[in-house]
């Protein structure tokens, strides 16, 4: 690539995050009243289970916090105030929460920002168009905010990146890196566990049968393992490991009203959890991408489907659509299929 069409991509991409992340500031901020989950309890480790769970941007942030001068800390803390922008409690952090704030902030910004790099990627390796791999993945960013919706938190940026750089990994036979991805992503969020058995059929793409399930398993039980020490340090803190919701989302979908909700994202009206509106995008999507989608991504997101779509009914609150996060890297390179508007096979 030229640099000029580099930095010209740097640029789209850069905005792309920018305004994608402020969409959801704006809707969300950091969640900083919330006595169960918001910013100052997440930090401390004192939120309630299981969003305390969910604590690589909190290690990351105190890491920041050891290893930078008291000094410097302070001018970072009190001459960057994103909180002062978008925080309800921004009088009552201390210099060390301001400055979390502060890295918790850009961390979740560069996760949007390079993931945008690694869709495009993901999409090349398709055969998507250079204008496909750049317009799908800007969608995905600037549809963000939509997608969280009925709630949304920090650690949702930082698992797109996650997920796109694994589903990246696991095409290109990166296997090394894609086992390091395992401890940080699961710190992140606990769900990476699920996410790994659907690069099965990416790795089997390149491997025998008996060392993709080895080398999956394997993947699978370190994710477990972190996932078990987590919950093991955090055992003490209030709430359940999960949070059952079957029954109220049964009731809820065969009720016509709960396609008919609306809330404001970007500042302006919008389609609300699970709104006829995102139904009728998503399956037009779906359906209309299914012919052009290769076999290889075919077989992935049957392993999405048959893992996400079961957990999403059972422990997610109703239309909340931001846990189909497992769908977002093939819905994704759908949207590219679409742009192009032909089998684009791996």
């Amino acid at each position: 690539m030229k640099k000029t069409n580099l930095f010209l991509l740097c640029v789209i991409f850069w905005m792309t995050a920018a305004a994608g992340f402020s969409g959801f500031m704006g809707k969300w901020s950091f969640r900083d009243t919330e006595d169960r989950f918001g910013i100052v309890e997440m930090l401390d480790g004192t939120a309630t289970k299981p969003f305390v769970y969910r604590q690589l941007g909190p290690i990351i942030a105190d890491g920041f916090v050891q290893i930078t001068p008291s000094k410097l800390k302070e001018t970072i803390a009190k001459k960057i105030k994103p909180e002062k922008t978008f925080s309800k409690v921004s009088t009552q952090l201390n210099i060390d929460h301001k400055f979390k704030y502060n890295i918790i902030y850009y961390l979740c910004f560069l996760s949007l920002f390079f993931s945008l790099f690694i869709l495009r990627k993901i999409l090349l390796y398709f055969n998507c168009s250079p204008t496909a791999s750049i317009f799908a993945p800007v969608l995905l960013i600037l549809a963000f905010p939509y997608i969280q919706t009925y709630g949304g938190y920090f650690y949702d940026s930082i698992e797109i990146f996650f997920m796109s750089a694994a589903f990246l990994c696991a095409l290109r036979k990166r296997y090394i890196l894609l086992f390091c991805l395992i401890l940080p992503a699961t710190l992140n969020k606990e769900v990476f566990f699920f996410f790994l058995p659907t690069l099965y059929p990416l790795i089997r793409n390149h491997l025998d049968f008996k060392k993709s399930i080895v080398l999956t398993s394997a993947m699978v039980i370190t994710a477990g393992i972190v996932n078990i020490i987590v919950k093991k340090l955090y055992a003490a803190n209030p709430g359940g490991v999960a949070i059952f919701h079957l029954f109220d989302n049964l009731k809820n979908y065969i009720n016509p009203l709960t396609y008919i909700k609306f809330e404001t994202t970007y500042g302006i009206i919008g389609p609300k959890k699970m709104s006829i509106l995102s139904v009728i995008i998503i399956l037009t999507v779906f359906v209309n991408a299914w012919k052009y989608c290769s076999d290889l991504l075919k077989k992935h997101i049957f392993f999405v489907i048959c893992i996400n779509l079961p957990l999403f009914l059972l422990f997610c609150a109703t239309g909340e659509l931001r846990n189909l996060s497992l769908f977002f890297v093939s819905f994704t390179v759908m949207m590219g299929y679409l742009i192009d508007k032909k089998n684009c096979s791996a």
